[in-house]
């Protein structure tokens, strides 16, 4: 008896099959095998069973497998019978195709995208379909890609431009592929159709040149066909700046201007654009920054008044008259004298709320309409938003996409991908109720790939995911000189610098530490907190000491200077600007995983425990780091060099610039 398995009804590739005699034979081989629509292959086996790879040749055809008689002996030279045949039907549908992409024009968005990896012989596609949405609203019917090239092939289509779209509005494209078999997944790509404007460059050779009461200004065209006329603006001595004032009758070929009316005398500082008033987006590149936040100096969100042009350039574009333009000044003369200052008052605006905590916010009732109304009035070019627990977070987008604002997100609340905790499970569900309100955000900027895995598994598309991680200033923050407190001379100083709160799981560490009492070691805790008073911050032994919070900056960077070892016991984090301090000055770090901090501190930056009883991994690695301070300074290095290379406030900025320009210039 023969028989045959490893087919189900229906099978999309090639399939393993085996054949079954009911007792040890010789002479079966590959080719005693009949595949109907297919082929067989791998052959292998000895006795009873065999085992082959059958191959399906044609789409949406059924494939047999059969083995006629008399094809093998056993070991009285009988032979074998005929297995009955078996047929599965083959139906292969398609993966989504390649490299989809949907780049953003005026009023159109053009889709291009390769022929899904798996479309071969006759498991081919045979044309391309879209479909496409406004919002969140319903996605239209799918649609054949036609025929561009008049071949009478729609397999060979890789591209389509749709048009009639409304500028400003966020828009879902799909495509999938067809074949025999049937429709393929789709691939999913968004974007926003933006007016077409070429952006002109920034105008070069500025100068100023006092006269009687006037000014002559001249400047390079920056040879931009798309510029409709000019403006300026000036400030007497150390005022304001005025409005920008268009020059009349200015159109591209215009590179002078004279401004009259002038008091000789007076230092005037004069700036020249071809559009709205250039600010800047970060002020630490010169840039202006206006922050909206409610009543207390946290900023929520802060607007960067950057006109589009300005993004083409490294720095402003608005070009200042300065020194250098003062060749044409005559000492000899009561006149104006041009001079440069980077100084732009920009508004601050203060939102009114009802409740306030480390944790959330409650805003007025009026909060969002005063919110609408200064961003109306400003008119940004972008805004960024760092978002707390707010009701606000779910009404900016609404907000932002009325008005035609581009708009950013930054989420840095804290997680541990891995739920060993309730603290880590509270926040998953925290991380759940946002998810749906981030994905209406233009981009969402994380601070590290595990953070943007559980985002995408949340929903929040990947492509509006932008993982820039926390920087710090390592030249501040750095070695150097020390003055260690007369409480901790003579010992070893261990450091936590942080807030006193559940989810810090200070109380691990205090635990770990008394258990395994360093010898010749101190444990300062710097922070204050809810969990102040219930921590036992003191020691029979003297070896633990509560510093309490320290607000100055001087002082924390002295500390950190003078620790041996920087430890972080969070049972949920972020990403920490403390635990990058403490490695810049050169600290050995010990942290749990959660958060970003197992990404911070893997491959030799620093000790990475689990956040499963942490006070057990403790009470093992503080021995180490007692008795090897070799160990802990070779340890310190190595968290100073990965700040240098991952985690500097330069590498920060300059990756949310290339953000920023993505946006506006979009």
């Amino acid at each position: 008896m023969v028989s045959i398995s490893g087919l189900g009804a229906t099978i999309t590739g090639p399939v393993p099959a085996t054949i079954t005699f009911s007792e040890d034979v010789t002479g079966f081989a590959a080719n005693d095998i009949s595949v109907g629509n297919g082929a067989a292959s791998a052959f292998t086996g000895s006795g009873k069973s065999y085992t082959a790879t059958i191959t399906p040749t044609s789409n949406d055809t059924a494939v047999t497998v059969a083995v006629a008689a008399n094809v093998a002996q056993d070991a009285a030279g009988n032979n074998s019978q005929a297995a009955t045949q078996v047929s599965a039907s083959y139906s292969k549908t398609l993966g989504a195709p390649g490299t989809f992409t949907a780049t953003a024009g005026d009023a159109s968005v053009t889709l291009g995208w390769t022929a899904p990896a798996d479309s071969a012989g006759t498991a081919a596609h045979s044309k391309h379909q879209y479909r496409y949405r406004a919002g969140s609203g319903s996605w239209s019917s799918w649609t054949d890609v036609p025929d561009s090239d008049s071949d009478s092939s729609l397999a060979d289509e890789t591209s389509l431009t749709i048009t009639g779209l409304t500028n400003g509005t966020q828009y879902s494209f799909q495509v999938r592929a067809v074949n025999s078999a049937g429709n393929g997944t789709a691939a999913t790509a968004t974007a926003t159709p933006t007016a077409g404007v070429t952006a002109p460059a920034k105008p070069t050779g500025f100068s100023a040149t006092a006269g009687n009461g006037e000014v002559s200004l001249a400047w390079n065209n920056p040879d931009n066909s798309d510029i409709t006329g000019w403006q300026y603006r000036r400030k007497a001595g150390g005022g304001s700046y005025g409005s920008w004032s268009t020059i009349s009758g200015s159109s591209a070929s215009t590179t002078s201007h004279t401004v009259s009316g002038l008091t000789n005398g007076t230092v005037y500082t004069f700036r020249v654009t071809y559009g709205l008033a250039i600010t800047e987006a970060l002020r630490e590149r010169g840039h202006g920054v206006s922050f909206f936040h409610f009543d207390t100096p946290a900023a929520q969100l802060s607007l960067g008044r950057m006109f589009r042009n300005t993004l083409q350039q490294d720095a402003a574009t608005a070009l200042e008259a300065g020194d250098e333009a003062g060749s044409g000044w005559n000492e000899g003369q009561d006149a104006p004298a041009p001079t440069t200052d980077l100084t732009d008052g920009l508004p601050e605006v203060t939102l009114p709320y009802l409740l306030r905590s480390q944790m959330y916010t409650i805003p007025s009732p009026q909060a969002a309409r005063d919110l609408r109304h200064a961003l109306q009035r400003l008119q940004p070019d972008l805004v960024h938003a760092s978002l707390t627990l707010s009701p606000l977070d779910f009404r900016l987008p609404e907000i932002c996409q009325q008005l035609g604002l581009p708009l950013v997100a930054t989420f840095h609340s804290p997680f541990s991908a891995r739920l060993r905790n309730a603290t880590a499970a509270a926040m998953r569900q925290f991380y759940k109720l946002y998810a749906p309100a981030l994905a209406r955000y233009g981009s969402v900027v994380v601070f590290s790939a595990l953070q943007a895995e559980e985002l995408a598994r949340l929903g929040v598309p990947q492509s509006r995911l932008a993982i820039i991680p926390n920087g710090i200033d390592s030249q501040l923050w750095c070695p150097g000189p020390r003055a260690m407190p007369t409480v901790f001379q003579g010992k070893r100083l261990f450091l936590y610098m942080g807030r006193l709160a559940p989810e810090k799981n200070v109380e691990a560490l205090l635990k770990a530490w008394r258990t395994v009492g360093p010898e010749g070691c101190m444990l300062a805790v710097v922070g204050d907190g809810p969990l102040r008073t219930s921590l036992p911050l003191a020691s029979d032994e003297g070896t633990i000491y509560w510093w309490g919070y320290e607000k100055r900056l001087e002082q924390r960077l002295n500390l950190l200077r003078n620790a041996d070892v920087f430890i972080l016991p969070s049972l949920v984090e972020g990403l920490s600007l403390a635990l990058l301090e403490a490695m810049a000055v050169g600290a050995a770090c010990v942290a749990t995983d959660a958060g970003a901090h197992g990404e911070v501190l893997a491959g030799g930056a620093g000790i990475v425990l689990s956040t499963d009883d942490v006070a057990a991994q403790l009470r093992t690695v503080l021995p180490i780091l007692r008795d090897q301070p070799r160990f802990t300074a070779d340890l310190g290095h190595q968290a100073r060099q990965r700040v240098l290379e991952r985690y500097t406030l330069a590498d920060n900025v300059s990756a949310l610039e290339r953000l920023y320009r993505r946006h506006v210039l979009m």
